[in-house]
Order: structure tokens, then C-alpha cells, then sequence
């Protein structure tokens, strides 16, 4: 896991690409070691339980920023590299009070376009008890999926068919992907870093 992630970085580097490791990696003195960050965990006293802990249920991962300009060029060469191995991860997107009450007021038949601001009494008339039961009923439950912000997920052999929702999406959410025993690499944008590289020629460190 620690060499995959460095492997990227090495490459974005490689490419003149700004990278860095950030959160609890940056307490890891295996990170600092490999140049995945750039903070000296033991001069600077950090405590590295925020990275591991026995009292963790989920293993660590590791988040790295990249200039958003210039992430796209990372998730292409890692798609190349861990062909037909890698995809990203979904959030699940729930229902919550707004989008449940419109999505039962739609299962009543009304398919007229809804304004952002309306009243339910209004359009429902007698089924404004109906739609209320219905609206709650739905409060929580799952709406769709969303394409996580930078999460990447490597797999020991090829993607399972059966979590595919595209060539390069799969339908795990963070949670699944820990509970299977699976290590997320998060590769994120930073516009931060796209404006620094504009504004400057120094290194980052």
C-alpha cells in the first residue's frame, strides 16, 4: 500500500505535477520516509496513533493532494498502469426531507415540474396525509449514487463485474470498501497548489 502510493507521487513529481501527502499519513514516518510527505513526524513530535491505532476499526489510508489541473493526468496513468484492477468509489446518496417529499409526490403520479419553493397542500389536496407518511418513509433510504470526491480502490485481481456501474466506477461506498478489507488511496484535488505553481517556481517543501 505505501509503495503503490509512493509509485503515484513519484510520477506526478515526475511530471512536474504538484503533489502531497496530508492528514494522519503525515504522522507516519514511513510516509515522511518515502517522500509521500514532507514533515518530519519525530522532529516535530506528532503522534503517530492518528495514523494507526488499535482502537481504529478501519485500516489507515493515505490522502494526497494534487493541483487540480493537473490530477486528471494522475487517475489517467493509474487507470493505465492497474488496468482492468482499479476504479473509483461511489458515495450513496439518501433521501433527505426535500428530495423525499418530491420523490412522493411523484410516486403519487403527478409528473409536473416542481419549483424549488412550493406548497405540498396545494398540489396534494386529500393525498397531503399520504405523502406525509410516504415522505417519511423514505427519509434516509438510498437515492443514488455519486461519484466519490477522490477515492481510488485497487484490486489484487480484476474489478468484480458484479460492482461495476461503469468502466471505472464501482458501487462501493468508503464504509463497504474498509469492511471488505480493501485499502482506499485518496487522490484529491487542491486549487491551492494550481495557483502556487501559477505564482511561483519554488518547490513546495
Amino acid at each position: 500500500y505505501f509503495l503503490t502510493v509512493h509509485d503515484i507521487v513519484r510520477f506526478a513529481r515526475s511530471r512536474g505535477i504538484l503533489c502531497q501527502g496530508r492528514g494522519s499519513a503525515a504522522n507516519s514516518t514511513i510516509c515522511f520516509c518515502l517522500g509521500i510527505t514532507e514533515v518530519d513526524p519525530t522532529k516535530h513530535d506528532l503522534l503517530f496513533e492518528r495514523f494507526i491505532s488499535a482502537e481504529r476499526r478501519e485500516p489507515p489510508d493515505i490522502d494526497v493532494d494534487f493541483a487540480y489541473n493537473q490530477r486528471d493526468e494522475v487517475i489517467e496513468r493509474v487507470k493505465r498502469k492497474y488496468h482492468g484492477r482499479v476504479a473509483r468509489i461511489s458515495n450513496h446518496v439518501t433521501h433527505k426531507t426535500n428530495s423525499a417529499l418530491r420523490q412522493a409526490i411523484r410516486e403519487t403520479g403527478f409528473n409536473r415540474f416542481l419549483p424549488k419553493y412550493f406548497d405540498p397542500q396545494s398540489i396534494l389536496g386529500s393525498k397531503i396525509n399520504e405523502v406525509a407518511r410516504r415522505t417519511k418513509e423514505l427519509e434516509g433510504t438510498f437515492k443514488n449514487y455519486s461519484l466519490h470526491c477522490g477515492g481510488i480502490v485497487i484490486f489484487p485481481d480484476q474489478v468484480p463485474e458484479e460492482l461495476k456501474l461503469n468502466d471505472f466506477q464501482i458501487k462501493l461506498n468508503k464504509d463497504q470498501i474498509e469492511e471488505q478489507g480493501l485499502f482506499k488511496i485518496d487522490l484529491l484535488c487542491n486549487r491551492g497548489m494550481a495557483q502556487f505553481n501559477e505564482l511561483s517556481s519554488k518547490s513546495l517543501d
